[in-house]
């Protein structure tokens, strides 16, 4: 099934791989491009999202848990926690998502 994900889905693509049924969290997983905006960051500058946690970076088949010195590669596999926040009785719209944040993210522009 990963396979048929991977074949479907662009490089820098943020792709949901399975959401845990208790909590509502998920996991997500985004390839950086190789002239990705993040490309070349420190896991430290990078302003992530709210709600967003990077748990591993795979990078050459291993996985390598991410410090706050490590520096972004293009063809890292970044491997990601995005909580739901709590449903205030309001539906959250999907344009504010945390998922949607961090492709945001992702796709915007190198700060020159």
């Amino acid at each position: 099934m990963t396979a048929l994900v991977e074949e479907a889905v662009s490089v820098g693509d943020v792709v949901k791989l399975f959401e845990l049924q208790a909590s509502g969290a998920g996991m997500y997983e985004v390839t950086l491009a190789q002239d990705a905006p993040l490309v070349g960051s420190r896991v430290a500058e990078v302003p992530w999202p709210t709600d967003v946690v990077l748990a591993t970076i795979l990078r050459s088949g291993r996985a390598i848990p991410p410090s706050p010195d490590d520096t972004l590669e293009g063809g890292d596999q970044l491997v990601f926690v995005i909580a739901t926040p709590p449903d205030d009785g309001v539906l959250s719209a999907p344009e504010t998502s945390p998922a949607r944040a961090l492709q945001e993210l992702l796709d915007a522009p190198a700060a020159t």
